[in-house]
């Protein structure tokens, strides 16, 4: 069992320095530990009820259950401990219960219950001796029930139709039947959205390529590459494509750690870091064991070094700081717990190559290196910062929050601060003057 040692409590993740497996396995404790104890766990789930998402604040709640396993299964099937498992469990057997007052309802299509149902279905996955094993018969039908209605709903024609597979992993990995046709559909759609050299956008052409094409697309193709053995074929083209995106993404990252932030959900944090867990986890070395865990760990240390985190030790809304104004439509309290997904090599053993070869820097050159699918150019200085030139349109995204700042900069770097204005910058943001005659108050 890994302890949170008090001398930890200096570092906002915990976890000493942040260079030895414990050291990641206790920085994610850390983070989880407001959620560990019941009582805890049940004020969390109150106070990610509050008004924010487009969505119902029961689905909120199944927001924060589903979003801690991104990061408890990979540590579980790594062999860690983490002692607040029971109240995941009761949230889970009474969410997908349809008798039950706290249930989260049954899916629709195009509905947020399907994001969350594949955290499920993933940790389904990876630790059923946690979610599965001890369940009775009529929970264990209840939950396989309500996934295969997300797995059967409509997504949007996007990253999201691959939470389908993901799901339909976590219930083969429980001996329940496995559906390939499900799979085949959306690699077969998804394939549409491939632009070339590892870029895919989020939707096909015309739509934005962004951190979604990482920390989405790539992981959960990388994630059926390692559990789905059913289909060689498919694995190959996700290792190989992974392969070609590394070096392009590689760049997107100063020589701190620090990520380009750019594009929607930035809420999401060290989520940046996935792409380099998954490849890791699909057992793939890509630009090398030595490269792969440095980008990955740089990038973790940098985040442990932001004030990120809420007085009671939650992920807060914001980037480097905690900033409501950076949130989208479709996030709640608990969004912020998808940067778990960075912790997905918890799940290798302390002998896996990621965990045993030193970290290296990765390859670095002052001269522009293009990004042609992405419309980009990106440099490096000779301080280490990364600067990135972008002709990419940010009309697709323009119905979400402040979409000119995220995609429609001529220049995004990762020597400066990142923050969005309070208004769109247009007659319907500023501040008009009163009519005449009118009474005129203050706030």
């Amino acid at each position: 069992m890994i302890e949170i040692e008090a001398d930890d409590r200096r570092f906002p993740f915990g976890g000493g320095e942040l260079r030895t497996r414990a050291d990641f396995q206790r920085a994610l404790l850390t983070l989880c530990e407001p959620f560990a104890e019941p009582e805890l766990f049940k004020r969390q789930l109150a106070a990610v009820t509050q008004p924010g998402a487009h969505y119902a604040p029961r689905v909120a709640q199944l927001e924060l259950v589903s979003r801690l396993l991104w990061g408890l299964a990979p540590l579980t099937a790594g062999g860690g401990f983490y002692p607040g498992w029971q109240p995941i469990r009761d949230a889970i057997t009474a969410g997908t219960d349809p008798e039950h007052p706290d249930y989260w309802g049954q899916q629709s299509d195009y509905d947020q219950r399907i994001v969350e149902a594949a955290a499920l279905g993933f940790g389904l996955a990876l630790c059923p001796g946690e979610l599965w094993e001890p369940l009775n018969t009529a929970q264990r039908t209840h939950l396989t029930r309500w996934l295969r209605q997300a797995a059967h709903s409509r997504a949007h024609d996007n990253n999201w139709l691959l939470f389908a597979t993901v799901i339909d992993l976590g219930l083969a990995s429980v001996a329940e039947p496995l559906e390939p046709e499900i799979t085949e559909a959306a690699f077969e759609r998804v394939d549409t959205f491939y632009r070339g050299d590892g870029w895919y956008a989020d939707g096909g052409p015309g739509k934005a390529l962004d951190h979604y094409t990482p920390w989405a697309l790539h992981y959960y193709a990388l994630i059926n590459a390692r559990l789905n053995s059913t289909d060689p074929t498919r694995t190959a083209i996700a290792v190989e494509r992974a392969r070609a995106f590394a070096p392009h993404y590689l760049s997107w990252f100063a020589a701190d750690g620090a990520g380009l932030a750019f594009g929607r959900s930035m809420i999401y944090r060290f989520a940046q870091a996935a792409f380099f867990g998954a490849l890791a986890f699909a057992d793939d070395p890509g630009p090398g064991w030595g490269v792969l865990r440095g980008a990955w760990a740089r990038h973790l240390r940098w985040w442990a070094s932001q004030p990120i985190l809420n007085g009671d030790g939650t992920l807060s809304i914001g980037y480097a700081y905690p900033n409501l104004q950076m949130s989208e439509t479709y996030n709640s309290p608990a969004s912020p717990c998808w940067a778990l997904k960075a912790f997905l090599p918890l799940a290798l053993p302390d002998t896996h190559p990621f965990w045993t070869h030193p970290e290296q820097p990765a390859p670095r050159s002052t001269t522009p290196q293009p990004h042609p699918h992405a419309g980009m150019i990106t440099r490096h200085d000779q301080a280490g910062h990364t600067t990135t030139l972008t002709a990419a349109p940010g009309a697709p995204w323009s119905h979400h929050r402040h979409a000119q700042a995220k995609y429609a900069k001529f220049a995004y770097s990762t020597a400066f601060g990142f923050a969005v204005p309070t208004a769109a910058p247009r007659y319907e943001g500023g501040r008009l003057p009163p009519r005449s005659g009118a009474n005129v108050g203050h706030a």
